[in-house]
């Protein structure tokens, strides 16, 4: 039986900027979530076991690769802002030498992520609280990046903002979301609207805008993973609802299975495919200005 573990640490953060809480405070009481924290830990998290991440998938392979690529200096600090239950950054932790923290206010995706740390046999920090508005000191990290955390709210320019706001002169920025624009987000629209319904649909074009709006360099973007089909079997998969029980679990079992087979012979292959029809996700990063003001945001 699973028993959570008190292996990591809540990091604490006493010192912060004021002027910089403040700002940040007025701009996210104007945007607006498209989930909530019981979403969160009623749908996602309790269904969920501490695990490891496997490099079989392309997609994981490719954006640890990115990380890799992207991330300044040795021994970086990293932040994973909605980094409940991430399998990412423990890996960055153990492989890379990463000084990882993770922040999310989901306290079953904090557990998890704890949890997955444990599993790696390596340390890190959870912050349990809220990245819209918690007083982690402004300017401190190397790499900031999120993974699937941006689409769920509706002020593009001002979620890129407050994930910059995280980052020293100099370091680097990566937002990745899923790729609701191709095959995968069409299935979501027949099969799962209320699941879509918590997404917003845009694209690297948008995000690239985004980040040079907020004063971001050497912007870059582009496409993650060659190919993945998700199902679920839980209510927002409303076309799905109504078919017998041991149908429906078939029918999810078998597309996990083809997904597996799929994109560890992407991973393998010379071949990346990857595309707006059919790629997982995408992304952008690109580098704080060095003579950026931790002060205010951008």
């Amino acid at each position: 039986m699973w028993e959570p573990q008190d292996t990591v640490k809540t990091v604490p953060f006493h010192s912060f900027n004021r002027s910089s809480l403040i700002i940040q405070a007025k701009i996210a009481a104007s945007m607006k979530r498209l989930t909530n924290v019981e979403y969160w830990e009623g749908s996602v998290w309790k269904k969920q076991r501490p695990r490891r991440l496997i490099l079989y998938r392309d997609y994981d392979f490719e954006l640890v690769r990115l990380l890799r690529r992207i991330t300044p200096g040795r021994n970086p600090r990293v932040l994973e802002v909605g980094a409940g239950g991430s399998l990412i950054l423990p890996y960055l932790a153990k492989h890379e030498g990463f000084r990882a923290t993770g922040i999310d206010y989901s306290f079953g995706g904090c557990r998890l992520v704890a949890e997955n740390f444990h599993m790696q046999g390596t340390g890190g920090g959870i912050v349990c609280d809220d990245f819209l508005q918690t007083s982690i000191q402004s300017g401190q990290f190397d790499l900031v990046y999120s993974l699937g955390l941006i689409e769920h709210f509706d002020d593009l320019q001002s979620v890129v903002q407050i994930h910059l706001n995280y980052v020293r002169p100099g370091g680097m920025l990566l937002l990745v979301s899923p790729n609701l624009q191709g095959v995968y987000g069409k299935s979501l629209r027949r099969l799962a609207p209320l699941l879509l319904a918590r997404h917003r649909v845009f694209g690297p074009a948008e995000l690239s805008e985004a980040f040079h709006h907020a004063g971001i360099e050497a912007v870059k973007t582009g496409y993650l993973g060659s190919f993945y089909f998700s199902l679920g079997t839980d209510s927002d998969w409303a076309y799905l609802r109504n078919w017998p029980g041991p149908l429906r679990s078939l029918v999810y079992y078998a597309a996990r299975a083809a997904n597996s087979s799929i994109s560890l012979a992407f991973r393998v292959s010379p071949w990346h495919l990857h595309s707006r029809a059919f790629s997982t996700g995408f992304y952008a990063y690109g580098r704080r200005p060095e003579n950026a003001s931790n002060q205010t945001l951008p």
